[in-house]
């Protein structure tokens, strides 16, 4: 199995301006705290949760979100993308109630995974 590390304290400056500049993000990164971007899932995340449609150039401050805040961004995104895939009111909680049921389902089971037809049932209502 192949493990990925992350990017290194010489390599994340580099890996930022590539993404930034793909996701049209324009940031002052001369006294930001790179390190939280190590991470490149979260680096992708946090890009995701600021410019997804990357439709215009957006400015921001590197240091003023919290990892909450873009998670939260993030998943608000992607419930705004399910909801204009599924032509439904872009406020209808798709994404939070899937992942609250996913959530409950594990903590009650003590479990760590979900197998695909117990996924399908909980999210859709309909058996594979």
């Amino acid at each position: 199995m192949d493990y990925v590390y992350g990017f290194d304290a010489y390599d994340v400056e580099m890996a930022v301006e590539k993404y930034f500049s793909w996701y049209m993000i324009k940031a002052d990164l001369t006294a930001a705290p790179l390190s939280q971007f190590q991470h490149p899932i979260y680096l992708k995340i946090f890009c995701e949760s600021q410019n997804a449609k990357r439709q215009e150039e957006k400015h921001i401050y590197v240091g003023e979100y919290t990892l909450f805040e873009v998670f939260d961004n993030y998943l608000a995104q992607c419930n705004l993308d399910i909801c204009d895939q599924l032509q439904i009111y872009h406020k209808t909680p798709v994404i939070t109630q899937a992942l609250n049921e996913i959530a409950q389902h594990l903590w009650q089971k003590h479990r760590r995974y979900i197998s695909l037809t117990k996924l399908v049932e909980m999210v859709d209502g309909k058996s594979l």
